[in-house]
């Protein structure tokens, strides 16, 4: 049963390429306005290439978006003898308009009823933050990259996310769009997924009803997830019963020859009953070498399992919690039982 469902963020409740794009104008603005310098020198797309160039040379904080821009940021002022504050400021603006994002259709509607039946958190790369999104409310707990020190897919960030949710990996369902990143790093812990497709990709090992194209279509695919789990576990559970059954079957009958062949040297003739829960066969005739009827097994409306010994007196009922194989010697064709007086 799913308890627990965690969001990617960019790209999965709002589309990120025009967000990104649209700081990086205004950033561009702000630097013309307090440092042209710079923007004299380097267009958006050669800023966003000095961005990347910085986490590719400092791999220990790749994982935290926002320590990267800021060294970033700081390179440049190095370079240009900008003054101290120059990154930080440079930084906050960015950020401001990184978080005006546009929400897909029916994101706020959705999250306010999934809340009503399950945990909701987040597992995200980026460095959004939902309060200034103004989303917060919708959320039980968030797990940064930057604060568990390891980026999507890693198993880390997805193991802190079960953690915080104080649930079983099969419990958590996870949403994403990133097929390596999201479906890849929720299916290394066992956490069930639905992979918000944009872009209708082909994956072979992936079931209709795990896929989505729009976050709207997310409800729906939640109770197609239901529906399946709940005949995939009743067929399961079916099949063990029936391989239950079967194990007990052959248990069984093998207990009547024992307690047969004992009963006949010991003198404990009687009707046998023994209680289980399920068998694949409803009735057995046990029969001797010379093919005389030995006795029955059958079970009830009850599911309860009788063995009835041919032309026997005494009657000993038996319950498999009180049978308790004291001895068993094939060598003399011996069984001593403890049975219930």
């Amino acid at each position: 049963m799913i308890k627990c469902i965690t969001f990617d963020l960019d790209d999965t409740l709002w589309e990120i390429e025009p967000v990104i794009i649209k700081a990086e104008i205004k950033f561009e603005e702000w630097l013309k306005r307090n440092y042209p310098i710079i923007s004299e020198e380097l267009s958006i797309q050669q800023l966003r290439n000095f961005v990347r160039q910085t986490s590719l040379e400092n791999p220990k904080i790749k994982h935290d978006l926002t320590k990267v821009r800021i060294c970033a940021y700081n390179k440049l002022r190095n370079i240009y003898g900008l003054p101290k504050n120059m990154p930080e400021d440079a930084f906050n603006y960015f950020i401001k308009y990184r978080n005006k994002v546009e929400l897909f259709d029916g994101v706020e509607e959705i999250l306010g009823i999934l809340r009503k039946d399950y945990l909701i958190g987040t597992i995200t790369n980026g460095n959004a933050s939902l309060e200034e999104i103004g989303i917060k409310q919708f959320f039980d707990f968030e797990v940064k990259a930057s604060d568990v020190g390891f980026m999507k897919p890693s198993k880390e960030i997805f193991y802190e996310a079960i953690k915080q949710a104080s649930c079983k990996p099969s419990e958590v369902m996870h949403v994403g769009d990133s097929y390596e990143k999201d479906i890849i790093g929720a299916m290394s812990v066992n956490m069930n997924y639905i992979w918000l497709n944009h872009n209708n990709e082909k994956k072979d090992n992936m079931k209709i009803e795990q896929i989505i194209k729009s976050f709207s279509e997310l409800p729906q695919a939640l109770n197609k997830f239901r529906w399946n789990m709940s005949n995939e576990n009743n067929e399961k559970f079916e099949k063990l019963e029936k391989q239950i059954g079967t194990l007990k079957f052959v248990v069984l009958i093998m207990a009547v020859a024992l307690i047969y062949n004992s009963a006949v040297k010991t003198g404990m003739f009687g009707d046998y009953r023994i209680t289980a829960n399920t068998l694949a066969i409803k009735k057995i005739i046990i029969k001797g070498n010379n093919n005389e009827n030995l006795g029955v097994l059958s079970v009830n409306e009850d599911n309860q399992v009788n063995i009835v010994l041919t032309d026997r007196k005494n009657q000993i009922n038996i319950e498999p919690s009180n049978i308790k194989f004291l001895e068993i010697n094939d060598s003399i064709d011996q069984v001593i039982l403890s049975l219930p007086k």
